[in-house]
């Protein structure tokens, strides 16, 4: 009982921050669409980050899969001091990678601007080769952000890990609203900048506070397969590395196919994708995060039972929260954008657009809210290849599909990718854990059933309250606020069990009780 509670007061910490910090990345959007519209500089800006995310899911973000269960089982066997010894070992490790990474990277940008926006001509391929450059700083940050989160995730210390995302999206705005007036776009990228300065700044000072003391540590900077551990998280890494890669490509893939179809169309694609990924922030990435630590320490202690416990109890308090989402989203597309984001150089033909994409985007959520639980089911049990496996398999489709449907339906088509890549890999995923553990048997399909039937009557009430308003903004208003009325009335008629998470959130959160 314990756990699960920790589980959901970790969850609803993420979620809660996640709120805060997509509403500064909302605030974010808006200033830039006011500032560049749905055009060129947007593009640019976007293509901007995908050398720099290369190289951090190369070196940084595989560390979550590999890190959070081998500090884990040490620190339950060894005890605190051999577990921060490997945080030192491989802080020391990541100096060393990154460094050559990113004079590489430095050095190939002409290049790889070329791949990745073939549509830009040469003026604005220049443009992107020194936005680009100037944006490489910014996995060496992330990178040992990642490592100081993955260490107080598995502490299950939430605060500076929920904070940092806030921080990041604040210092990208100071960018947007002081800087740009007098650098332009480059304004914007020193914002980003400044941004993940933050991000590992807050969680440097929390990891300090809990004990940890840095000491780089040379025999493991040039041969760091003496410790175990190390040699044990290398092997964990270059799956989970793999994998974040060839999730890169599709990124690049569809930056590459955007950028043949007209200006705008790569912004379009990323604005309307940061509306679908907020659900998926709230409560899918929540939800797996706070659950990864106690399926690790699950599996560490071979205790099945208690793994299937928590691992399908999530599942369906996503499903919960994130059905809802995706078809309140798809009907509200067009609203949506027009309420956030609707100023300056962002003109109506942009705003309808964003919002077609995004009513197709929506039907990905829950799909990919389950991929992150799934995929940290495997991760849980150390086993980081299969889930390299699926998106491969997954990738192959995904591209396929983006490409072709984008010569139809312009960038809808890449939506209509990205929704045949997650139920690729639910699907496959789903197969093969079904097949170790068994777990399929324990989710209440009535109670999944009822949950889709109420989400189906509030999309269709939305749909209806919609155009009883002239003002698009207000009908969006009122549309939220009774959509989610009747949907939590229809889940308390209904009984779905999963509404206790709300009741969990209010009494010990908000009631404190």
């Amino acid at each position: 009982m314990k756990l699960n509670k920790s589980i959901g007061y970790g969850a609803f910490i993420l979620a809660a921050s996640t709120i805060l910090s997509y509403g500064l990345g909302l605030l974010r959007d808006r200033g830039l669409t006011g500032a560049f519209g749905a055009g060129y500089e947007l593009d640019i800006y976007n293509a901007s980050f995908l050398l720099p995310d290369f190289i951090m899911s190369s070196f940084g973000a595989a560390l979550t899969a590999a890190f959070v269960p081998v500090f884990t089982t040490l620190r339950q066997k060894e005890g605190d001091r051999k577990s921060w010894e490997l945080t030192n070992s491989v802080f020391s490790l990541i100096n060393m990678v990154l460094l050559v990474g990113i004079i590489l990277a430095a050095i190939a940008a002409p290049i790889i601007a070329k791949i990745v926006a073939p549509g830009f001509d040469a003026e604005k391929q220049n443009i992107l080769v020194q936005t680009t450059r100037i944006m490489l700083i910014s996995p060496f940050l992330f990178s040992f952000s990642t490592l100081f989160g993955n260490a107080l995730q598995s502490l299950r210390r939430f605060i500076s890990y929920a904070l940092s995302p806030i921080l990041y999206n604040a210092g990208i705005i100071i960018g947007i609203y002081f800087f740009v007036p007098r650098f332009g776009l480059f304004g914007a990228i020193y914002g980003v900048l400044i941004g993940a300065f933050l991000h590992l700044l807050v969680r440097l000072i929390e990891i300090i506070y809990t004990g940890w003391n840095l000491r780089f540590r040379n025999q493991y900077f040039f041969k760091p397969w003496q410790q175990p551990e190390i040699k044990k998280m290398i092997r964990l890494i270059i799956p989970r590395a793999l994998d974040l890669l060839i999730w890169q490509i599709n990124l690049w893939s569809y930056t590459a196919i955007a950028s043949s179809i007209a200006y705008g169309s790569i912004a379009i694609f990323n604005l309307a994708r940061n509306f679908q990924s907020m659900p998926v922030s709230f409560f899918g990435i929540a939800f797996a995060t706070s659950m990864f630590p106690a399926l690790a320490a699950s599996f560490a202690e071979k205790n099945k039972p208690k793994f299937i416990e928590d691992l399908t109890k999530t599942i369906r308090q996503v499903l919960f929260f994130t059905l809802p989402a995706a078809a309140g989203m798809a009907v509200l597309g067009k609203p949506l954008v027009s309420f956030f984001l609707q100023n300056g150089k962002f003109t109506d033909e942009a705003v309808a657009s964003t919002g077609l994409v995004l009513a197709v985007f929506a039907l990905s959520i829950p799909l990919e809210s389950l991929q992150y639980l799934l995929t940290r089911g495997f991760y849980a049990q150390h086993n980081t290849k299969t889930p390299v496996l699926v998106t491969i398999i997954a990738t192959i489709i995904n591209i396929s599909v983006s490409y072709v449907a984008s010569k139809f339906l312009g960038t809808t088509g890449l939506a209509l990718g990205f929704i045949c890549y997650t139920s690729t890999q639910v699907i496959l995923l789903s197969i093969l854990l079904q097949k170790k553990i068994n777990f399929l048997g324990f989710i209440s399909f009535t109670n999944i059933l009822k949950i889709i039937i109420s989400a189906a009557i509030m999309a269709l009430a939305v749909y209806f309250i919609l155009p009883l308003f002239s003002s698009i903004k207000i009908a969006f208003v009122v549309s939220v606020i009774a959509g989610a009325g009747i949907y939590l009335l229809l889940a308390l008629f209904l009984k779905i069990p999963e509404i206790s998470s709300i009741y969990f959130i209010i009494n010990k959160k908000i009631l404190k009780r």
